[in-house]
Order: structure tokens, then sequence, then C-alpha cells
């Protein structure tokens, strides 16, 4: 389930993610998609930390290049 912000950005605004679950929007915020998280804003991204396990309890490194949400 996309936001509205993220369903009125471009692919332009949108930037990869370490994590898969995440979606960013450039300048703005990253938003988690895992279902443990409820769909809301990163809170490591908020506090300008780097996405590890360790500050993560849902991180899940991505795979693939270009993985997307939409």
């Amino acid at each position: 389930m996309l936001n509205l912000v993220e369903m009125v950005s471009g692919e332009e605004e949108q930037e990869e993610a370490p994590c898969k679950f995440g979606n960013i929007i450039t300048d703005h915020a990253c938003y988690c998609h895992n279902p443990k998280s409820g769909y809301r804003k990163c809170p490591i991204w908020r506090n300008g930390e780097e996405w590890n396990k360790e500050n993560c309890p849902v991180f899940s490194k991505r795979k693939t290049p270009n993985q997307s949400l939409k």
C-alpha cells in the first residue's frame, strides 16, 4: 500500500533504498513497507543513521537492483 506522497512522486523523485522494504522519495523521506512496521516513515532515515540489522528490527537487505514496490 503506497501513501499519497509515493503515489504522486514520479520515478525521477524516487531513489533505491538499501532495504527491500524501503521506498525513498528524494529530499523527503523513506517509507517502510514491511507489514511488521505498520507502513510508516523509516525511523532510521528520519534520524540520519545507516541502515543495518542492529538499528532496524525489520531491515532486510535488497537482493536485486531496482526492486520496485510499485
